[in-house]
């Protein structure tokens, strides 16, 4: 079996050389508003903070390779003014043990377009952005194992100190990458829900992602995510959302349900959630909420074929803001 599954892991990995590839996901993508849409760069929508950052860390293995894949984020994003906003982010995917890694850096803007309404109050909300950063990817053949390595004594059949008898040089590319969105909400304190949708294209200019010398666009990245929060009464909130991503051949459509409850005398809020990822798994969330500070793990259940490799996916993300004293929300 052992054999077998690094035999894969060597397949997989020289047909990616020319075949067509797709982004990777997050289980909690509203964790990270600027990978979702570039419209979200800076959008208070009536919170109170002046700057913020945001984190995500995600981890898939298996049973027969540990950490086989993992994703790090970071970034931050700033109101300029009531029109315009700034930020950036970068992004760090390693597959097949680092074998396979994505790096992704991005600066972000965002233009509000409908800001107030005649009466002075933010009731309708849309905001245009758009990114441009380096997309560099990176394969290393030499982490892979070999038939020359294998060995008898070995507990899993492979000794990574003996020579692979190959001769592969590590490849890597680094191309612009662009991005763009557009995202509307509706707020209005005397109703008890709040609407938003929003698409987003990535990967507007197809960069060249082929190792080798021949041409292979890396294919566009559409989104459109769609939501609306709901207040049940003073002490709880309801965020049933939807996110549908088609990249090439590969769709996604993730059906989500978040519950955010009050703890009495206090500014803190629970969060219970889940999801359902079509054809791919059921995701469980939970987390805490501080005024506009979040934190949130989610555990993957696989629901695919792939759950026979026992996969599992762990993720943690964390939102935290800071206001300027004496400034109030725009």
């Amino acid at each position: 079996m052992k054999t077998r599954l690094y035999i894969f892991t060597i397949s997989f990995a020289l047909i990616a050389l020319q075949s067509v590839a797709q982004d990777f996901h997050l289980s909690q993508y509203d964790a990270n508003p600027l990978y979702i849409n570039p419209a979200l760069t800076g959008m208070r929508l009536n919170e109170d903070w002046d700057f913020r950052i945001n984190a995500n860390y995600r981890t898939q293995a298996n049973k027969s390779f540990s950490d086989q894949f993992s994703t790090v984020t970071a970034g931050f994003d700033i109101p300029i003014n009531k029109k315009f906003s700034f930020g950036e982010y970068i992004i760090d995917n390693k597959s097949l043990n680092g074998s396979f890694n994505t790096f992704n850096f991005m600066l972000s803007g965002a233009y509000r377009i409908i800001h107030k309404d005649p009466s002075g109050y933010d009731k309708h909300n849309l905001s245009i952005g758009i990114q441009m950063g380096i997309l560099h990817k990176s394969l290393n053949a030499a982490n892979f194992s070999y038939d020359n390595q294998y060995s008898a004594s070995s507990s899993d059949g492979f000794d990574i100190n003996l020579p692979t008898g190959e001769n592969f040089a590590k490849e890597s590319y680094s191309h612009l990458d662009v991005n763009m969105g557009i995202y509307y909400r509706f707020i209005d304190e005397n109703k008890n829900f709040s609407p938003f949708a929003g698409a987003s294209l990535y990967h507007l200019n197809q960069p060249n992602e082929s190792f080798t010398s021949s041409f292979s666009t890396t294919p566009i990245r559409f989104n459109i995510q769609a939501g609306c929060y709901v207040n049940i009464n003073d002490e709880m909130r309801i965020l049933p959302q939807v996110l549908y991503m088609n990249q090439a051949k590969a769709n996604e459509l993730n059906l989500g349900l978040l519950s955010f409850n009050k703890i009495k005398n206090t500014d803190y809020q629970t969060i219970l959630g889940f999801a359902w990822r079509t054809q791919n798994s059921i995701v469980l969330h939970a987390g805490i909420k501080f005024r506009n500070n979040l934190f949130r793990i989610s555990y993957d259940i696989n629901t695919s074929y792939m759950k026979q490799y026992g996969n599992k996916g762990f993720e943690f993300s964390c939102i935290y803001t800071f206001k300027k004293k004496n400034n109030r929300s725009t």
